[in-house]
């Protein structure tokens, strides 16, 4: 699942990855952790599983979608086309590598981006 947070602050579903590929899978797959603040866990900002629809794709979501929740700070790089329905990527964008030389706070989001 991809997140960006908003000019409010508030994290938003952008979209979801294609399968990723096994060598970005063994990068990110050490640098996801489950939420937290500091070191006491806190709960996700999204339901678990996503509700049927959240995604907001063509032909819809027919089923609750289950996830593994993480702490939401992880930047990674995406290659995505720029069809966007109601701010997220129509299609799946793929992931390429962390960004770790970056914040989560260097990639707001704002709904009228085009």
């Amino acid at each position: 699942m991809l997140g960006r947070l908003d000019l409010d602050g508030r994290l938003r579903l952008v979209g979801q990855t294609t399968h990723l590929y096994a060598a970005v899978a063994a990068e990110l797959a050490p640098l996801l952790h489950p939420p937290s603040v500091g070191r006491q866990h806190i709960q996700h900002l999204w339901p678990q599983p996503l509700p049927a629809g959240w995604l907001g794709r063509w032909g819809g979501q027919a089923d609750p979608l289950p996830y593994r929740q993480t702490d939401p700070t992880l930047v990674v790089e995406v290659s995505a086309d720029r069809a966007y329905e109601h701010g997220r990527w129509r299609h799946n964008p793929r992931a390429l590598r962390a960004g770790l030389d970056l914040s989560h706070f260097d990639v707001l989001f704002r709904w009228d981006e085009r």
